[in-house]
């Protein structure tokens, strides 16, 4: 797994909402592969299209969700895939 700071995550997710929202035309297409994300708050992040969630680390335990698992169930990811 690889560690992810706050402020990396930040602007990953900040230029793939641009990737999205300019239909590829700016910004970058996130790739979360191995990403460490336990602690990340992703309750507000645009997850659509983001390559390698189901190989990213979304729980540290079962009793420690931290992303608003309707809403991931509903885009069709999979947590702790």
């Amino acid at each position: 797994m690889r560690e992810i700071t706050a402020g990396e995550l930040s602007k990953i997710l900040k230029e793939h909402k641009n990737w999205i929202s300019t239909y590829e035309e700016e910004g970058k297409h996130a790739d979360l592969s191995g990403a460490y994300l336990s602690n990340a708050d992703l309750s507000d992040a645009c997850l659509e299209g983001v390559e390698g969630l189901t190989k990213a680390s979304l729980i540290e335990k079962p009793s420690k969700v931290v992303i608003n698992r309707e809403k991931v169930i509903k885009d069709n990811f999979i947590i702790g895939g």
